[in-house]
């Protein structure tokens, strides 16, 4: 059963981008990865994942705060937790991609030691990339 996308401004609609939200197991579980959901009383607030890319880099994935949620620090929660997995799951590297609009996750990942490497298109959205070096 896949996971419900929030609207927040970055949706790009529906299209093949959405495909592993309708199977988490084989994206990201069973190729070594980790995905999280913060829930309250059954509601999904949070939620972000983890997926190998190669040995040691690792993409961070579906990160998304519910717009009541937002600006609580749960977003903050979930990069920490996956941030954490990753060096324990032997990750060196973490990449990860937004769209230029999405002015607080910016900040987010700036403050939490990430630096932008460069722009692109992603899901037919303009895209900024960016990345963190968490072990040697």
């Amino acid at each position: 059963m896949g996971v419900p996308a929030v609207v927040t401004g970055a949706n790009a609609g529906p299209g093949s981008w959405d495909d592993d939200l309708e199977d988490i197991q084989s994206h990201y579980l069973d190729s070594g990865g980790e995905f999280v959901v913060g829930a309250l009383g059954g509601f999904i607030l949070a939620m972000g994942a983890l997926r190998p890319i190669e040995p040691g880099v690792a993409e961070l994935k579906r990160m998304r705060v519910h717009p009541t949620w937002q600006g609580r620090g749960f977003g903050r929660l979930i990069l920490d937790h996956l941030e954490q997995r990753a060096i324990a799951l032997g990750f060196h590297t973490l990449l990860l991609d937004t769209t230029p609009h999405q002015h607080a996750a910016i900040g987010l990942y700036r403050t939490r030691g990430f630096t932008q490497t460069g722009t692109g298109i992603v899901a037919n959205q303009p895209s900024l990339f960016f990345q963190k070096q968490v072990a040697k």
